[in-house]
């Protein structure tokens, strides 16, 4: 069984995937960990593949080589926003895929900022984040 889980950042794919992953025989892996392990840090990786499409392109693929290492196993990713990236992976007979949304409201609520070390940046408030405009 392999599981896919797509959200944007904050909308709990990592809570659901450890929720699902709670079976010994299956294993929970976030593709922005995969990227950490790899090149480091996120902006590492943003900066090696400057090009945005190239950058989905090579996330794309991340997610289809960690696919293919375990029989079972539940991926978690955040948007790749050219879905024909993922839509190969999507559409595999052994690949369930699951979709979370949210309205912006809520994901606002629950959004947290972070450093490139992942430190909690606390001068970032709720109250900030209303006062951007989101189309």
């Amino acid at each position: 069984m392999k599981i896919l889980i797509i959200g944007c950042s904050c909308i709990g794919k990592t809570t659901v995937s450890g929720k699902l992953s709670s079976d010994p025989g299956i294993r929970a892996i976030s593709i922005d960990e995969v990227i950490k392990e790899r090149w480091g840090t996120i902006l590492i990786f943003q900066s090696t593949y400057q090009d945005f499409y190239v950058r989905m392109k090579k996330k794309a693929s991340l997610v289809q080589e960690t696919a293919s290492i375990e029989e079972n196993i539940i991926i978690d990713v955040s948007p790749i926003w050219q879905y024909d990236l993922l839509l190969p992976i999507m559409q595999r007979d052994d690949v369930i895929s699951i979709l979370l949304i949210d309205r912006v409201e809520h994901i606002l609520e629950h959004l947290v900022f972070t450093d490139d070390n992942d430190a909690i940046e606390p001068q970032y408030s709720l109250s900030l984040l209303k006062s951007i405009s989101i189309i």
